[in-house]
C-alpha cells in the first residue's frame, strides 16, 4: 500500500546483488515525474518497463507486480491489471542489466 502526496520521481523498490564480482543496480518499482508508477524487470534481452496509466498522487493504492514466463510481467493497481509486457521473457539478473 502506498499513498504518495508529492512525486517528482523516485524509487520504491531497488534491487542489486548481495555478493559476487558483477556490480549492478536497478529500480524495480518507482515513480515517473508525472506521478505514474513504473515497474522494471530485467530480461536476457535487456530491461522491460511497465508504466501505470494513472497518477496515484493523494490516494491510497495497492500496487503489485507479478512475473511468470507464461503470464509475463504485469503491473497491478488496486486489483486491476494496468500494464503487462508485450511478450514473455526470461527474467535474468546475471550480469544485469
Amino acid at each position: 500500500w502506498i499513498r504518495p502526496t508529492i512525486v517528482t520521481s523516485g524509487t520504491i523498490i531497488h534491487v542489486s546483488p548481495s555478493s559476487g564480482a558483477t556490480t549492478w543496480s536497478m529500480p524495480m518499482l518507482g515513480f515517473l515525474s508525472t506521478g505514474q508508477i513504473r515497474a522494471q524487470a530485467c530480461g536476457s534481452s535487456g530491461a522491460v518497463n511497465l508504466t501505470g496509466s494513472v497518477s496515484l498522487i493523494g490516494a491510497w493504492s495497492h500496487v503489485a507486480i507479478t512475473y511468470s514466463q507464461s503470464t509475463r510481467f504485469r503491473l497491478w493497481i488496486n486489483g486491476t491489471q494496468v500494464a503487462s509486457s508485450a511478450s514473455s521473457f526470461v527474467s535474468s539478473t546475471i550480469d544485469a542489466p
